[in-house]
């Protein structure tokens, strides 16, 4: 029997791979109550108990040297929308060696964000819950065009409760890991600045709503390295169907911004 797989956006499918899903500890201690809406900017781990955080972002060079990042979180502002949902939010850049072992230190801009299950993204109409990890440019645009492409980006997420649905590598030469550990789970993923294919046409985007499955060209293309690994809950909305969530997980890597599970049709 013949069985297509397609996926949410059109795009190249680069990397696919199904992995077990992870249980749930109960006895995990939240440090970020996912039962509360809230968005918030993570910070580096302060000590080896405290979960929702970061462990280290390394950059690892094409020579195969590698070396940590320095991370630096500005001041925290915390507000809430219209809807009372928490948005704790603060600047994160980091300063690394340029493209080799002693080079050059640049700084580079990111976004590192956890989002609860009760998060409600009000642009799509949705709940998105879980974490991106994005790049910045200096003028505070969402592009990797000021990164080497000779440079890999290596972060490990500490958490409490996330439960992988989906994972999407925005990245070439991305890898991903993650391991269960007391208390959590520990997350790696990696990888260098890719081109990214984007749809900005209005009427483009209104037909994907109707059609997902819609072949269409892309708007435009620009660099771009992030990470985003979306949230199994089962209490409220999701990004994606939950239907074989409890068999695993997709971990895909490709050309557009989202390109979602793939599925039989």
């Amino acid at each position: 029997m013949y069985r297509k797989i397609t996926s949410f956006l059109t795009s190249v499918l680069i990397l696919s791979a199904l992995v077990t899903a992870p249980q749930a500890n109960a006895e995990s201690k939240l440090f970020i109550d996912e039962n509360i809406g809230q968005s918030v900017s993570l910070g580096m781990c302060e000590s080896e108990t405290q979960f929702d955080c970061i462990q280290s972002i390394y950059v690892i060079h094409e020579d195969g040297t590698r070396s940590e990042a320095k991370f630096t979180l500005g001041e925290r502002t915390t507000i809430k929308d219209s809807v009372g949902q928490i948005l704790d939010n603060a600047p994160q850049t980091i300063d690394y060696e340029y493209e080799k072992h002693g080079g050059e230190i640049r700084k580079s801009y990111l976004e590192v964000m956890l989002h609860t299950q009760k998060y409600y993204f009000q642009n799509y109409g949705m709940t998105l819950p879980g974490l991106t990890i994005y790049f910045y440019n200096s003028k505070r645009l969402m592009s990797a065009d000021e990164l080497s492409p000779n440079d890999r980006f290596e972060f490990s997420i500490k958490t409490s409760w996330l439960i992988p649905l989906n994972v999407h590598l925005h990245a070439s030469q991305a890898l991903y890991k993650e391991k269960v550990i007391p208390g959590g789970h520990l997350y790696t993923m990696s990888g260098s600045k890719y081109r990214l294919a984007e749809i900005t046409d209005p009427k483009k985007i209104h037909t994907f709503g109707f059609d997902p499955l819609a072949e269409v060209q892309a708007d435009s293309v620009r660099d771009d390295l992030g990470f985003t690994i979306d949230h199994y809950s089962k209490l409220y909305g999701t990004a994606f169907s939950t239907k074989c969530a409890e068999n695993g997980y997709t971990v895909e890597s490709s050309n557009a911004g989202s390109s979602g599970q793939p599925r039989v049709t």
